[in-house]
């Protein structure tokens, strides 16, 4: 019994130790603000393609506020053969060259003056020519998941990254045919309609696939992205437009570091934080870290559309405030000025009011979307 005993002591003191021993890693170097350079972007080399470079500033790790962008900086391309291509600020931290006609066999790198006068460049790099994406699918597993193909006849990619603009329809609460105007109630048409809506978001993870394990060149089923059941993107109609972009060895060995580092850790059995080592150098101090890696490639797209009748028990609720409907007893029709503006018509009885109801059920913009359908739509 004593043996017995000791035994389950023991078992108790190691799992006490292991959680007692389960701390956030917080390493000194990130717990003040070092306020390092990051650069995102890669240089287009699709032809008339634009380049856009953002520029922004670390932060604490417990900061939760948006990016800090790096504005007034000096941005530039320049070409192995002394060519420079200035790019433009737009206020954002986001600089923009106007459409490129690059040389598809040269070498090209980034230039950067920040507004205290700092100077940044990154290595020469290749241009990589991107092979077209063969087709996008998705699967349900109660969750939908999209995949992308691909392939390289000549077996020379081998490093891909993708990543994506997902745009859905989704619908207001209820449906109705009357909006307001100038405290005047009127129609709605196809200009002021808001039952449907349409919400835009681009891609944060990180997607990277090789194919050096095969012996063909070869990209099958590369998950994208997995759309949760039941989610608002799938409630109508949702599109996809992937973007491939192929990758040097170096330039895809930096990612899939940068994954490691920002999705895989959590618990003491997952990775150390890696070391990140960039092309993008402080010229003025070289000391100085840079967040970032620049790559050169051309661009492919395609894009698919998943409707909500092609999925099976897709019951999507949405977040709604209270929308019982309220009868005002107004008759007076085609004036609108009741005091909370929170409120809009719904639709009126003959002889016996306006029955309204938050303008929050009625209007598909109030939660954030445009009712402006999209030209591919």
């Amino acid at each position: 019994m004593r043996n017995v005993f000791r035994k389950y002591s023991l078992i108790f003191l190691t799992i006490t130790w292991i959680y007692s021993c389960k701390h956030a890693y917080e390493p000194p170097a990130f717990k003040t603000n070092i306020n390092l350079l990051v650069v995102s972007g890669f240089i287009n080399a699709e032809p008339n393609g634009s380049t856009t470079i953002t520029l922004s500033r670390t932060q604490n790790i417990g900061d939760t506020g948006v990016a800090v962008p790096e504005l007034n900086a000096q941005v530039a391309i320049e070409g192995q053969g002394g060519e420079i291509i200035p790019l433009q600020g737009q206020g954002n931290g986001d600089y923009l060259s106007d459409p490129l006609s690059l040389d598809l066999s040269g070498s090209y790198r980034l230039k950067i003056t920040t507004s205290n006068g700092r100077d940044y460049l990154s290595d020469f790099v290749p241009v990589k020519q991107t092979v077209p994406i063969d087709s996008l699918t998705w699967k349900q597993n109660n969750d939908v998941t999209v995949f992308v193909n691909s392939h390289d006849p000549q077996n020379d990619t081998r490093y891909y990254r993708w990543d994506y603009v997902e745009t859905w329809q989704y619908s207001s609460a209820l449906q109705g045919i009357w909006t307001v105007r100038n405290d005047s109630v009127i129609l709605k048409d196809v200009n002021n309609q808001t039952d449907s809506c349409w919400r835009t978001a681009n891609s944060k993870n990180i997607v990277i696939g090789t194919s050096l394990a095969l012996a063909n060149d070869v990209i099958s089923e590369q998950p994208v992205t997995i759309i949760p059941q039941n989610d608002e993107r799938i409630s109508v109609r949702y599109s996809i437009l992937v973007r491939q972009y192929a990758l040097t060895k170096e330039a895809y060995e930096y990612r899939l570091n940068l994954q490691k580092n920002t999705e895989l850790m959590g618990t003491i059995f997952d990775p150390q934080p890696l070391l990140l080592i960039s092309n993008i150098h402080c010229t003025t101090n070289p000391n100085e870290p840079v967040i970032g890696f620049l790559s050169a490639s051309s661009e492919q797209e395609k894009r698919i559309f998943i409707s909500h009748k092609e999925v099976n028990n897709w019951n999507f609720s949405p977040v709604t405030e209270n929308c019982d409907l309220q009868n005002t007893g107004e008759t007076d029709y085609p004036i609108f000025h009741y005091p909370d503006p929170s409120y809009i018509p719904y639709y009126f009885i003959s002889s016996g009011g306006t029955v309204l109801v938050r303008r929050s059920c009625l209007e598909c913009t109030f939660w954030g979307g445009t009712n402006v359908r999209p030209l591919f739509w």
